[in-house]
């Protein structure tokens, strides 16, 4: 079946095809781009996963034919602009994986934090259309060494003190 241009959605439940259009129109800067993941949110907003472009997230007040576009990448503070997917936390924060890291975006704020879970560079490359937000909370992040289980409450930042010498000989 040809789609077209458009994004569509396919419910499960009665099997309808649900179109998003306007989705991919004139004002999309991306339009002909793959997406690694369409994601979307509680607050039933579009998150496209756009390879070596970062994320778009689209807002509107009046259904799908008057979409807002904004776009988050590496100059906004996201790991890397390869991205893979887009899940949505209990707390309204969203979990971006890429390949080389995490990111958990708060949206109100427009904050990053950036995460490197693994020593080996492979171990913090992900996969495409690879993550969902379980009951319980947990993030799980499809990668290639396997998945990647995230408790956001429990996650720290690591900290290390660094002692800097100067020799002046």
């Amino acid at each position: 079946m040809e789609l077209g241009n458009d994004i569509h959605q396919i419910k499960s439940i009665d099997e309808t095809l649900d179109m998003y259009r306007g989705i991919i129109n004139s004002k999309f800067k991306y339009k002909g781009k793959a997406y690694h993941d369409i994601f979307v949110d509680s607050k039933n907003r579009i998150w496209l996963a756009i390879p070596e472009e970062g994320v778009c997230v689209t807002t509107s007040k009046n259904g799908y034919n008057r979409l807002k576009f904004k776009y988050y990448n590496r100059l906004n503070g996201l790991v890397n602009d390869m991205t893979q997917c887009v899940v949505e936390d209990r707390k309204g924060d969203y979990w971006i994986s890429t390949q080389q890291g995490v990111s958990c975006f708060n949206l109100r704020r427009k904050t990053f934090e950036n995460y490197s879970l693994d020593s080996s560079p492979m171990g913090n490359m992900y996969n495409e259309n690879a993550a969902i937000c379980l009951d319980d909370g947990r993030i799980l992040l499809g990668g290639y060494y396997g998945l990647t289980i995230i408790q956001p409450g429990k996650l720290r930042h690591a900290f290390s003190k660094q002692s800097i010498w100067f020799d002046t000989e």
